[in-house]
C-alpha cells in the first residue's frame, strides 16, 4: 500500500470543529483524522470505524463537556501508558 495517498487525501483541519472527524477506508486499514483542541490523526487495522464514543474536556471556564471521538483514539489514550509522554520529554530507556 501506498501511505502517500493517505497523506495527500487525509481531510486538512481548515473545516473541522471540536470533535468533528474524517475517516478514511481503504481495504481493512483506516485511517481518521479528529479535531480536538488540536488536530489527531490515527492509522488502525484493528478499529471499527463507524464506533464514536465520547470523552470529557475541560472548558476555558472550568467546565466540562462531552464531545464526540473515534473510539479508536480514545482506546489508544487509555492504552498508550505514558510512552508518549516521555517521548515527548525527550526521555526514553537505550
Amino acid at each position: 500500500m501506498d501511505t502517500l495517498k493517505f497523506t495527500y487525501i487525509t481531510p486538512t483541519p481548515t473545516h473541522l470543529n471540536r470533535g468533528d472527524f474524517k475517516t478514511l477506508q481503504n481495504g481493512n486499514v483506516t485511517v481518521t483524522t479528529w479535531m480536538d483542541r488540536r488536530l489527531v490523526r490515527a492509522m488502525s487495522t484493528a478499529h471499527d470505524p463507524t464506533k464514536v464514543t465520547t470523552v470529557q474536556r475541560r472548558q476555558r471556564d472550568g467546565t466540562r463537556c462531552p464531545i464526540a471521538c473515534p473510539d479508536m483514539i480514545k482506546q489508544y489514550n487509555m492504552q498508550k501508558g505514558g510512552v508518549d509522554h516521555g517521548d515527548q520529554i525527550g526521555g526514553g530507556t537505550e
